[in-house]
């Protein structure tokens, strides 16, 4: 059995031992009557902690009888947290406006609602030190990327990078803005005259550092925890740079780090990033899947317009150079780019004309940041096999496009040239199998089988088939190309 890789945690020890005689102050209107009385108030308070304890433990029983996911039991435990500290304030307001004596307070109950927060905390710090790192990590070019990114801010001399900071003290600071470091900086240099300090003092690269850390001390102080959203627009408004490039940011740099400074509060400021990252990609990638399958479908539909000049090459290379001659037209205002027998990926054959089990893809698409967005894989079909368990063109071509994209990318896209005499007869033979292939590890779940497109041509055809990959979902559009229309 693998080891698991668990987060950094060294804050939280699983072997604590706990004394029965302490109290968490959980109200900053408590301190000034648990330390100023000969401690009769603090072991009132102390006193019923195990009672609150034990309530929480009750009431975790129940609840999980109602609660069936980590993500609703976190909530839960933060807003019984919230909730103790709330009731807690409200004994000592109600006191402070009544006539009651300061013995008269219910400390009893304080002490109670200390036991069930301490508790609470107690169970989110084991959710959290037991957790593995994140399985779905940046790829290695998401990372690089970013480290291209923080060099560009260091040589031109825009520290803050990614965040918009207070420019000019004279003027207000928008509550969402970094406040600006210079004079930190400024102060932190002058140490350099008055000791002697080690080589690389000075380096930009710990005032990159401080930006980062400011920023996530920001959004942590952040109340209501809802607002954290408008936080992070307001920063990503505000960048200059590609929106992606801010996402990868939050996503791969600030989130992971967050549990340094936020604690047990760690998980509930985990789903709130979450819930808004997953927000903006969709906004983005959305936008962008359209106009790649919309550029696909028109250079697919350019090509039919002359098949019978094409028909005339008789080579599939030839065809997909067409079709990537016609894509880089359509791609030349994003900056994104076809390339045509790229190698990536594995194939089972491990000859020399294959580079050793390195594959060659027919077309892949990059874009404006020379990222790896899809692919296009390509086949002549002449005839559809009747029984799926046999090998044939199609099924290796189909398995062939999830192993030659180890990144994980969706959408991905295979085009047909249909050769057959009988185009609607072979596209309903071909959906039938395809349903019926065995993808091992890459499953389908789903396969539209007429994918609607605007405008529809009687001679091209569209199904979009979804595939599971780990636990993410991954669309692939087969296309066919009806090559005697």
């Amino acid at each position: 059995m693998s080891k698991p890789f668990l987060r950094n945690t060294s804050e939280i020890s699983l072997l604590e031992n706990e004394t029965g005689q302490s109290l968490r102050i959980i109200s900053s209107n408590l301190t000034p009557y648990v330390m100023n009385n000969n401690n009769d108030y603090l072991n009132r308070c102390i006193s019923t902690v195990p009672n609150g304890k034990d309530e929480l433990r009750k009431m975790l029983d129940d609840v999980r009888k109602i609660i069936f996911t980590k993500e609703d039991l976190i909530r839960w435990f933060h807003k019984i947290k919230e909730d103790a500290v709330n009731e807690t304030d409200m004994i000592i307001v109600s006191f402070k406006a009544s006539s009651m004596s300061e013995n008269q307070i219910d400390f009893e109950r304080i002490g109670f609602l200390s036991g069930i927060y301490e508790e609470s905390r107690k169970y989110l710090n084991l959710m959290i030190a037991i957790e593995p790192l994140d399985e779905n990590k940046a790829h290695y070019s998401v990372l690089d990327r970013l480290e291209e990114l923080d060099n560009l801010y260091i040589n031109t001399d825009n520290i803050p990078g990614y965040y918009c900071i207070q420019q000019d003290s004279k003027i207000h600071k928008h509550k969402y803005q970094i406040k600006n470091l210079d004079q930190y900086w400024n102060d932190y240099l002058s140490i350099k005259e008055k000791h002697h300090v080690l080589e690389g003092f000075g380096d930009t690269r710990y005032l990159l550092d401080q930006f980062h850390f400011e920023f996530k001390w920001e959004l942590i102080k952040i109340k209501p925890l809802s607002n954290i959203k408008q936080y992070l627009d307001y920063h990503l408004k505000k960048y200059i740079g590609s929106p992606i490039d801010f996402l990868n940011h939050i996503e791969f740099r600030i989130m992971p780090e967050l549990d340094s400074v936020s604690g047990s509060d760690y998980p509930i400021y985990q789903l709130i990033l979450k819930e808004w990252l997953k927000s903006k990609r969709n906004g983005l990638i959305y936008k962008e899947k359209d106009f790649l399958f919309d550029s696909i479908i028109s250079a697919s539909a350019t090509f039919l317009d002359n098949v019978f000049e094409y028909k005339k090459m008789s080579d599939e290379n030839k065809y997909n150079i067409v079709i990537r001659d016609f894509l880089n037209h359509s791609f030349r205002h994003k900056k994104w780019h076809a390339k045509d027998q790229s190698m990536g990926g594995t194939t089972d054959s491990q000859s020399s004309s294959n580079k050793a089990g390195i594959s060659f893809r027919d077309l892949i698409i990059i874009n404006e940041n020379m990222h790896h967005i899809s692919a296009v894989e390509c086949l002549r079909l002449y005839s559809v096999p009747k029984e799926a368990e046999k090998d044939s063109v199609i099924k290796s071509h189909l398995i062939k496009i999830f192993r030659n994209e180890p990144i994980g990318l969706s959408p991905l896209f295979i085009l047909i040239y249909c050769e057959t005499k009988e185009f609607t007869t072979t596209w309903k033979k071909y959906i039938d199998y395809i349903s019926q292939i065995d993808f091992g590890k890459y499953q389908n779940i789903t396969c539209e089988d007429n994918y609607q497109i605007s405008p529809s041509r009687a001679n091209l055809k569209v199904a979009k088939v979804k595939h599971i990959r780990e636990t993410n979902v991954i669309e692939v559009y087969h296309i066919f190309i009806n090559m005697n229309p």
